[in-house]
């Protein structure tokens, strides 16, 4: 299995018998091209990657939008892709300036 992911929102799974004679990785990487072609690739932000103080993880960059609950608009920010052992999202927030 071969998976791809542009920003963390797609991702591309090729799954063959191995011995198909099939490339998993010409496969991705022609449905990665594709993907990107179509949909376009968010960009983070150019400074350096912020970690969480919870889970010592990579935070991901989250674009801005409109939320589905409230139906307001919200500025882009970076978020812990961990959750916390009672299941809610990780509340750990990037210093200012991260």
């Amino acid at each position: 299995m071969v998976n791809l992911k542009l920003d963390g929102n797609h991702e591309i799974s090729v799954i063959t018998d191995e011995n198909d004679g099939i490339d998993q990785f010409e496969i991705a990487e022609k449905l990665f091209l594709e993907v990107k072609k179509r949909f376009g690739v968010k960009e983070t932000p150019s400074e350096q990657t912020p970690t969480c103080g919870i889970h010592h993880v990579s935070m991901v960059w989250k674009e801005g939008g409109v939320s589905k609950t409230t139906g307001r608009p919200y500025p882009s920010f970076w978020a812990c892709p961990e959750r916390m052992a009672n299941g809610s999202y990780c509340n750990f927030r990037a210093p200012q300036g991260s």
